[in-house]
């Protein structure tokens, strides 16, 4: 099976934004966002999940689809079982 890579490049959106006003702006639609990188590539610790998280939920409580953001770090073989997963839904 091919490595899953889901990545979206939008030239010059950091430029503009930072990825938390990204995310909001895409609510009410569903956002899952796993094994976060930050600028450098290094993958996100906890503590930066943890700040993104707060930053993003608020705006999704407002509107009321709180379970519609999600934010985790998870292993490498149940990220690529989610992303196939929800492939197969659409």
């Amino acid at each position: 099976m091919p490595e899953c890579r889901n990545e979206v490049m939008l030239p010059g959106i950091l430029e503009k934004f930072d990825m938390p006003q990204v995310y909001q702006a895409l609510c009410p639609g569903t956002v899952a966002v796993f094994n976060s990188h930050l600028a450098d590539r290094s993958l996100a610790k906890e503590s930066d999940i943890e700040k993104m998280n707060n930053l993003v939920l608020t705006t999704y409580k407002a509107l009321k689809r709180k379970n519609a953001w999600h934010i985790a770090k998870v292993e490498e073989q149940e990220r690529k079982r989610i992303i196939i997963s929800s492939l197969m839904d659409d």
